[in-house]
């Protein structure tokens, strides 16, 4: 994998991508050590870091508190096994808690990038970025941001209203994908580009006041 020297910044939301491919251990050895060396070395997700390591020793605590029978806390601390064991760098703790508190959610639809040889390609920063606006109606056409064009995916926002639950993503020849909505009022996922224009189209679908809405989300090949 050709990764971006670590003094080249990723875009928010391809950060976000790459934690999320980090806890749930999908990125090989040498692709996690690099990001934790990109994290290292940004002072502002250190600050982050240091925040969320207190949150979530406190979480672990209270959880284990009431058990009484020195039994081992359910919660999660990235990809090591068990919350006593101590994570290989910094990434791991504030990984977890950033996603447990603020809600990230972005997800990554399909495989991270296969290249020739079956070798991961760079997700590389800025991709493309198409927004859909679901409070302008369902046939209001997106708004596209353009992109590095050798990036091997599309980022997807769907805006969605603030009391949207239950957001699923469907894409073909995949099972449902639930969606989380970041605080600012968006689902987002990463699209290989090679499944841009394809048919079926990708469909989100969200629960409001006990109805169901869908849409498909039409990105035309040529965008």
């Amino acid at each position: 994998m050709n990764r971006l020297p670590n003094n080249h910044p990723l875009s928010d939301w391809l950060e976000r991508a790459w934690l999320q491919r980090y806890l749930e251990r999908k990125l090989s050895e040498s692709e996690a050590e690099w990001f934790e060396m990109y994290l290292l070395d940004k002072p502002h997700l250190i600050a982050v870091l240091e925040a969320d390591n207190d949150l979530r020793d406190g979480l672990a605590l209270a959880a284990a508190a009431p058990s009484g029978h020195g039994g081992v806390s359910p919660f999660r601390s990235g990809f090591g096994g068990g919350a006593s064991k101590k994570p290989r760098g910094p990434a791991m703790a504030w990984a977890a808690s950033v996603v447990a508190a603020c809600g990230l959610g972005l997800l990554l639809a399909g495989p991270l990038s296969i290249g020739a040889g079956g070798q991961r390609a760079q997700i590389i920063a800025s991709p493309e970025r198409v927004v859909f606006d679901t409070l302008r109606g369902v046939d209001s056409p997106p708004l596209v941001y353009p992109g590095a064009a050798a990036s091997s995916h599309v980022l997807v926002d769907v805006g969605l209203p603030p009391d949207a639950e239950h957001v699923t993503l469907y894409l073909a020849g995949q099972a449902p994908l639930a969606l989380k909505v970041s605080p600012d009022g968006f689902a987002s996922f990463l699209l290989p580009r090679a499944a841009v224009g394809k048919s079926p189209a990708p469909r989100i679908e969200y629960r409001r006041g006990g109805a169901v809405t869908s849409r498909t989300l039409d990105i035309p090949a040529d965008h």
